[in-house]
């Protein structure tokens, strides 16, 4: 239920993201506006990051992924109501915010199914299914006119199915989670290098989510052509996710 929800969830807001990116585009945003705009997409994750927590100790796992899942929903069909930067920022920040929780929810549990023996692989399944389902919420740019409302309302319905499968799954949601105040001064000791590794993959694949799409556009590529760019890349990223998993189970 888990992996069929991220995989619902991914095709959603990963169709969302190249089509915000491609509209600012024909809407004559300027680079650094469309820039602004998507990286608070990103501010809204380490928000969320910092503060979701305190949701899903309330009300537990299951109803903060629906609380949240419906809310990212409603943002995604809010960008078509007003056409501003200053809007468009402020809806990606909550669809940050709301993405944060979504994946707290969904990585805490698989964390407390999985053994230390199996944590690598469970993990990659985890990521091979965000990251297929990733590449196909590319090709779906090429279903509707970017210019229009089709393509916004597809991805709030995906968003919205996302959390059926959570939301009626008889597995048990792992225990509310006890409050621990956990820095970054405490993370660098425990695993320095998995710290400066996700600071440059966040540089990296954040430009890359964000402006990708506009640098296609920016090239004179069709709508299909961009899908296709974006998502060969992200399925290129699902290809090692199995063996790298299966790896660090067995060695440092």
């Amino acid at each position: 239920a888990l992996l069929l929800s991220i995989g619902i969830m991914t095709l959603g807001y990963g169709l969302l993201g190249s089509l915000l990116a491609v509209r600012m585009a024909i809407e004559e945003f300027s680079t650094l506006t469309a820039g602004v705009v998507m990286s608070c997409f990103f501010l809204g994750l380490m928000v969320g990051s910092q503060t979701a927590a305190v949701v899903v100790r309330r009300v537990g796992h299951i109803r903060t992924f629906a609380a949240l899942a419906s809310i990212f929903s409603a943002a995604t069909l809010a960008h078509v109501f007003h056409i501003d930067p200053l809007t468009w920022g402020v809806l990606r920040l909550i669809e940050g915010y709301c993405m944060a929780g979504l994946l707290m929810c969904v990585e805490s549990w698989l964390n407390d199914r999985a053994t230390n023996e199996t944590r690598g692989k469970v993990l990659s399944l985890y990521m091979i299914a965000s990251y297929l389902f990733g590449s196909m919420g590319q090709l779906l740019l090429g279903t509707g006119a970017v210019g229009g409302f089709l393509l916004f309302a597809l991805s709030s319905v995906l968003m919205s199915l996302a959390l059926v499968p959570v939301a009626l799954t008889r597995a048990p949601a792992p225990d509310l989670p006890q409050h621990s105040l956990f820095g970054l001064r405490r993370l660098l000791e425990i695993s320095p290098l998995g710290v400066v590794g996700c600071l440059v993959s966040g540089l990296t694949t954040g430009a890359f989510y964000a402006l990708g799409p506009r640098y296609g556009a920016d090239l004179g590529m069709d709508t299909l052509d961009i899908a296709v760019f974006m998502g060969a890349t992200i399925f290129g990223g699902l290809l090692l996710q199995w063996p790298v998993g299966r790896l660090s189970d067995r060695m440092d």
